[in-house]
């Protein structure tokens, strides 16, 4: 940039001082371009002093500039380098004042976004903080963000899958088509879209559970047993006790009902789940048996699903415990010490 900026320094100079020796060349006709260059100062040809006036005004020109150039070129270097070190850009007002050119509003723009920018992330990061000192409010957001992820499915999937359900069965019941192989493709496109329905409503009841909130464990059991018969084309049968145990072990014991259901309707495709929940002997156990089409329990052993609920029930003391024949169903059985009874072996 400086090369440029010399090179143009040098052409306004010669320029400007050969085009004013051409006007005072035009005030004195008898002077003229043979005269000049004959011309001699101290045996020294004219010519050589204008060439050597222009090389040295051009100098001090270029050294002016280029030193304002160099003084811009620092200051702005200064600036970046507080800017990275989180310095503010300016030391005092009388350093901003010196500074008040246009050419450093840039700077001052990257300065306001990076104060924004380390707010946010000073926000941000109280916000971590809080979160992972308060386990409550951790899962406060948790379950804020799962039941967003519910009603988004709810409002989107579960609803186009709804709507493909009536129009293919408005097509079948029309009898549109008298292709006997197109109207068992049909047949089986609208078992799968049933079949999805089935695994969304079992997503949904996985991401969004019903809480127990005031009732008890039995309560809210049966309520949600109840529920989810409506909701549901499945064969359910239960036996439920009233068991004594901490509110925060019911939650937990609870969240593992609703996710082994959540597993049956979703992979096992089952059409019956019995349910029980005694206590006995001092634990409480809790077991779901169901018809489905059973699992290879080593690669099951690797699934989340499997894996969670036998975390749930570690966290609370117990142990869980899963039987399952392919073809034949699953059995998944959680005992857990009830209030005041003796730890799991």
């Amino acid at each position: 940039m400086f090369k440029y900026l010399f090179l143009t320094i040098i052409l306004v100079v010669a320029t400007t001082i050969w085009g004013f020796t051409f006007l005072l060349m035009q005030s004195f006709e008898a002077i003229t371009y043979s005269d000049l260059m004959d011309a001699t100062y101290y045996s020294v040809p004219i010519p050589f002093y204008l060439l050597g006036g222009t090389i040295i005004v051009t100098l001090l020109l270029a050294s002016f500039l280029g030193g304002v150039y160099s003084i811009k070129r620092r200051k702005i270097l200064i600036g970046l380098e507080r800017i990275l070190k989180n310095q503010p850009l300016y030391k005092n007002e009388r350093e901003r004042s010196s500074w008040d050119d246009p050419s450093f509003e840039w700077m001052e723009k990257i300065e306001a976004e990076k104060q924004d920018r380390m707010k946010r992330i000073r926000y941000l990061a109280n916000e971590l903080a809080s979160i992972e000192t308060d386990p409550v409010n951790e899962d406060h957001i948790l379950e804020k963000e799962r039941s967003r992820l519910a009603r988004e499915l709810h409002d989107s999937v579960s609803q186009q899958l709804f709507g493909a359900s009536m129009l293919l069965s408005s097509i079948t019941e029309q009898k549109l088509s008298s292709n006997d192989a197109l109207d068992q493709q049909l047949k089986k496109v609208e078992e799968m879209i049933q079949q999805s329905q089935l695994e969304m409503r079992a997503l949904l009841l996985q991401l969004r559970p019903i809480a127990l909130r005031d009732k008890s464990l039995k309560e809210g059991v049966e309520s949600f047993l109840n529920d989810l018969m409506q909701r549901v084309p499945i064969d359910l049968k239960w036996k439920i006790e009233d068991v004594s145990m901490d509110k925060d072990i019911e939650d937990q014991l609870f969240r593992i009902l609703q996710e082994c259901v959540s597993n049956s309707l979703r992979h096992a495709k089952a059409g019956a789940i019995d349910t029980l929940l005694i206590e006995r002997d001092g634990f409480v156990i809790l077991r779901l048996v169901d018809n489905g089409i059973g699992f290879d329990i080593e690669e099951a052993e690797k699934s989340y699903g499997l894996m969670n609920i036998k975390e749930r029930a570690y966290e609370i003391g117990g142990i869980a415990r899963v039987i399952s024949l392919e073809d034949y169903g699953t059995k998944i059985e959680i005992k857990v010490p009830a209030r005041g009874g003796h730890s799991v072996d």
